[in-house]
């Protein structure tokens, strides 16, 4: 399976700063309980689309609807979506930086745009305990992507 792992000291530079980027755009989602960030970039490192998870332009973005978790799973576009929907150009052999594994629908999505190499952060207990990496990591291996995760210092 496509899934390497990497100490932080070991992992380019680049792909250190798209991560911190990831990071730094999830604190825009008003998502109280997950606030997630992706940044994809050509294969020379240039952006070409940033996304947070979020709802849709022009839906009502209350504390309300953020804390309904039934509502907010329907309504909530992933950042790995918004990223896609965000990029200026084709995303054929691109690079997904997420600061968490994708989940297996966005994956999908994700092979289906022809990204190349996803990197994200090592996934923590805490996330380990509320998501799987089985499903996401299938669809990668069988869809050619490789997977890098890198532990956070």
């Amino acid at each position: 399976m496509p899934v390497n792992h990497h100490e932080y000291d070991d992992v380019g530079v680049w792909a250190q700063r798209h991560l911190h980027m990831c990071d730094h755009i999830a604190g825009w989602s008003k998502d109280p309980s997950s606030q997630f960030g992706c940044v994809l970039t050509d294969t020379l490192n240039r952006p070409i689309g940033h996304g947070i998870n979020g709802f849709a332009r022009g839906f009502k973005d209350t504390p309300e609807r953020w804390n309904d978790r039934p509502f907010k799973y329907r309504h909530v576009i992933h950042a790995e979506e918004n990223a896609l929907f965000n990029s200026v150009t084709s995303c054929d052999g691109a690079i997904a930086y997420v600061n968490g594994c994708p989940c297996s629908s966005c994956m999908s999505k994700l092979a289906q745009s022809r990204i190349a190499v996803v990197w994200c952060w090592e996934p923590s207990e805490d996330y380990l305990s509320r998501w799987s990496l089985d499903e996401p990591l299938q669809v990668a291996h069988e869809c050619g992507i490789v997977v890098n995760f890198v532990k956070r210092q």
